[in-house]
């Protein structure tokens, strides 16, 4: 429509603005905000949307946010990996203790 109206340089203009602001929202606003209402880090989401988009393409990122969802719950149903989906749920300042336990058991596994 730019380049309709107002020829070739309004419209790379109005196209790099488009890429920076849509770039700008889906990569850095769109986790942080997705992550404080679901409860996750906004890493995790920033990542799950990283492989998702990898292994799956287009579906897998549109997905990214519900599957790893699923990953992390079934994550806390188990024993073994409880830890680790403990230290990737966002919970702010609350249930420091777990996390503190989580954080050590998570820590001595590389260790030994």
């Amino acid at each position: 429509m730019a380049y309709a109206e107002f020829g070739l340089p309004v419209a790379l203009v109005v196209f790099i603005a488009y890429v920076v602001i849509n770039g700008g929202v889906q990569n850095f606003v769109q986790p942080k905000l997705m992550g404080q209402r679901l409860k996750i880090s906004p890493v995790v989401v920033f990542v799950g949307l990283f492989i998702w988009g990898y292994v799956l393409g287009g579906i897998g990122a549109i997905l990214a946010v519900p599957m790893t969802l699923l990953v992390l719950i079934i994550m806390e149903n188990f024993e073994g990996t409880r830890p680790l989906a403990i230290l990737m749920r966002y919970t702010g300042g609350e249930k420091t203790e777990e996390r503190k336990a989580a954080a050590s058991h998570v820590k001595g596994l590389w260790e030994e």
